[in-house]
């Protein structure tokens, strides 16, 4: 019994093909050098810290102080500052007992359009009331010379009291 050759495979290549593009290089990992231990279905580190906490340490990074953002020393971007904050900083603040230990807000009903059981606040202004010094009824202009500088008190004061 005779074995059969197997058929020779050739690849063919163009000559004008440069040496480093014939064989293809292995993919390089999309993470290398960094320190990343992000998993598909698990959220990012912005997503894990409450946004009001994201400055409330220093940057290891770029020493960016509590309440400043972080320097854009990585050109993210085309600002000065970040739009988010460097993940150094991030997992300190994360692993900080404090921003653990704190529970996450509930979020509030949203309110409807008028108060249930009364009706809306009013602004008293001063030709809704009666003057105080020329007895100008409502709606009517004080005489002499305009509005009363006590009839526009008397509108505030309607207004503090009844709403204040």
């Amino acid at each position: 019994m005779e074995a059969t050759p197997e058929p020779i495979v050739r690849r063919l290549t163009p000559a004008h093909v440069l040496p480093a593009q014939k064989e293809p290089a292995p993919d390089p990992t999309p993470d290398r050098g960094r320190n990343v231990q992000q998993q598909k279905g698990e959220p990012r580190l912005y997503q894990q810290v409450a946004r009001a906490d994201w400055y409330s340490k220093t940057c290891p990074r770029c020493h960016a102080g509590a309440g400043k953002p972080c320097d854009n020393d990585d050109r993210v971007g085309p600002g000065r500052t970040r739009q988010l904050p460097h993940d150094e900083r991030l997992r300190r603040v994360l692993h900080h007992s404090d921003a653990r230990s704190r529970p996450p807000r509930q979020r509030r009903e949203k309110r409807s359009e008028q108060p249930a059981g009364g009706t809306a606040a009013r602004t008293w202004h001063a030709r809704e009331v009666r003057c105080p010094k020329c007895q100008a009824p409502p709606e009517a202009r004080c005489t002499p010379n305009g509005t009363h500088r006590e009839r526009v008190e008397w509108a505030a004061e309607f207004t503090r009291k009844l709403w204040g």
